[in-house]
């Protein structure tokens, strides 16, 4: 398989994720988002893990797994950092709430 392939794939999964977010089906949509994430991951595509961990975040936050949310929310900050997006970062650990 092809980078281009993975980053396809990735991309795909995303979608699928989305398209079950928006039928508020929200335990369909994670492990699709986990999967595209793990793909970022591996791509080491750190703009796509960072909007991977904010969409897998809010995911998770909807399914009342707060503490889940916040570690999602703090790795896509330092992420947002290290990528110069401070006013990203900075929104980021705004979502961080207590468990």
């Amino acid at each position: 398989m092809q980078l281009g392939d993975k980053y396809g794939i990735a991309v795909a999964l995303h979608n699928i994720g989305d398209i079950y977010e928006a039928q508020m089906d929200y335990k369909k949509a994670l492990p699709h988002y986990q999967e595209a994430l793990e793909i970022d991951r591996q791509l080491g595509d750190k703009e796509g893990i960072m909007n991977g961990l904010l969409y897998l975040g809010k995911t998770y936050e909807t399914l009342k797994l707060q503490w889940k949310a916040n570690a999602c929310y703090r790795e896509a900050a330092q992420l947002a950092e290290e990528l110069g997006l401070q006013e990203a970062a900075k929104e980021y650990r705004s979502y961080i709430r207590s468990p």
